[in-house]
């Protein structure tokens, strides 16, 4: 149509024009003209010859180019977490972003490849105090993900009826920031031990890295970038924590340093956002309830809108007895209600219970799989292809999984009472994990005894 005002031609003949005069190209099968339009068909075969005797002709150098000469690209993939296993999804990470990196490498690109790992934050506290009172060398060695992860989980169950470790992982992780040397020795070689068991991974793809430098590499940089921001008096104190006011660039009040003197905003893991999208209600949730008593006090009094005299009771209250966290519960229950509403909020609270509480199946099975994936976040995993059910209970937990190490031992805890699928108690050894077991399309969770949950993924 572009062409009728510049040849002054009706559209339909400029279109029959050209077909005429690219109809005898080899490289279309078939060209014709429909109305003002024209159609080509590619020759199937004469492309593929085109191909394949530039292939022939260039070899290795097929599909090279220095379009990219001189230009630096960054691609980022796999990025596992230390001490947690290397699973499915981390391998589709790792291969595509490996693709990429040969892509641009063959286009003349200077490709640096990052593997960014979580190789830090609060979790190394409670990994290094569940170490210190549970765990010994020899096995951190012989299984570092399995031993590491177990220790994590461990921390998890005893902390249930002994909350000082809270404070107590808290205290090690302020230690490990501060550069404490005993801290960051073992953080070190939890790191170290981690990375092997995901070389052997990178080895067998063939996939090598030019960086691995994670969360923890930036962790010594912060120190300067909050002398400089004080130095340019960018830094404000509020209630023992300092800030950065962004308010009058539409962007809130950015926390850099929490009361215990950690780093807290927008680069550090675990921070929340006020989209469902990225932070749960139930993360959120989770996020207030697991504050320190000395934030809690200070939180209180910033985001809820409860009047002085109420929050000076819960204070005192808690003051009193502050295994029950009774300052935290209220404190999540107002945040949570005032960003997300009473609905999200009794659900992040039944979602809760699924770990430290009696639930249902049904109760269960009404969690969306963002809450599901956050609420059993960090239990151990196994994949079960779907072809391998309908499967008897016992191979299914010793066999198929790694739930029961014998057939032996899950025999004799089923038929004690001491396992679950899906919250429903299981005792009968000659049950058939079926289809109908899977939730949301994909999962089936397995519980040994009261606390130990394992995630089964149904591929």
């Amino acid at each position: 149509f572009k062409l009728a005002k510049v040849m002054r031609k009706a559209p339909p003949l400029i279109a029959k024009n050209i077909a005429e005069k690219i109809a005898d190209n080899p490289l279309f099968e078939k060209v014709e003209q429909v109305n003002a339009y024209v159609n080509m068909f590619i020759s199937k075969e004469e492309f593929v010859k085109d191909v394949v005797e530039d292939v022939l002709e260039r070899g290795e150098d097929f599909g090279r180019s220095d379009i990219g000469g001189g230009k630096t690209v960054i691609v980022e993939y796999s990025s596992p977490n230390i001490a947690k296993p290397f699973h499915i999804g981390h391998i589709r990470s790792t291969v595509i972003g490996n693709s990429i990196y040969k892509i641009y490498d063959a286009l003349g690109y200077n490709v640096i490849r990052i593997n960014h790992l979580g190789d830090y934050g609060t979790q190394f506290g409670k990994m290094i105090c569940a170490y210190r009172h549970w765990g010994n060398k020899e096995d951190v060695i012989n299984e570092p993900i399995k031993t590491l992860l177990g220790y994590y989980t461990k921390f998890h169950e005893e902390a249930e009826t002994h909350p000082e470790l809270d404070d107590e992982a808290r205290e090690i992780f302020t230690k490990l920031e501060h550069g404490e040397p005993e801290e960051v020795e073992l953080w070190q070689w939890f790191r170290d031990e981690s990375l092997k068991e995901f070389n052997r991974v990178y080895k067998m793809l063939g996939i090598e890295f030019d960086s691995y430098n994670g969360e923890s590499f930036y962790s010594d940089k912060m120190p300067r970038f909050v002398k400089e921001l004080e130095e340019k008096g960018l830094l404000e104190e509020s209630r023992g924590a300092h800030i950065v006011d962004l308010e009058k660039y539409g962007l809130g009040v950015a926390l850099i340093t929490k009361s215990d003197g950690t780093k807290f905003g927008k680069t550090e893991k675990g921070n929340i956002w006020l989209d469902p999208k990225k932070t749960s209600p139930y993360e959120f949730y989770q996020f207030w309830l697991n504050v320190a008593d000395d934030d809690a006090e200070k939180y209180i009094k910033i985001f809820t809108m409860l009047d002085r005299e109420t929050i000076e009771s819960a204070i005192e209250e808690h003051r009193q007895d502050p295994g029950r966290r009774s300052l935290q519960q209220l404190l999540a229950k107002e945040v949570t209600i005032m960003i997300h509403g009473e609905t999200e909020y009794a659900n992040a609270l039944a979602a809760s219970k699924m770990l430290f509480g009696n639930s249902t199946s049904e109760e269960l099975r009404k969690l969306d799989e963002k809450t599901f994936l956050a609420v059993f976040n960090g239990v151990p995993t196994f994949d079960v292809p779907k072809s391998e059910l309908p499967c008897n209970i016992l191979d299914f937990l010793a066999v198929k999984t790694g739930v029961f190490p014998s057939k032996g031992e899950a025999r004799k805890m089923t038929a004690g009472g001491g396992v679950s699928i899906n919250k429903d108690k299981v005792t009968d050894i000659n049950y058939e994990v079926s289809e109908k077991d899977i939730m949301d399309g994909k999962y089936i969770l397995a519980q040994k005894g009261k606390k130990n949950y394992f995630i089964i993924n149904v591929i």
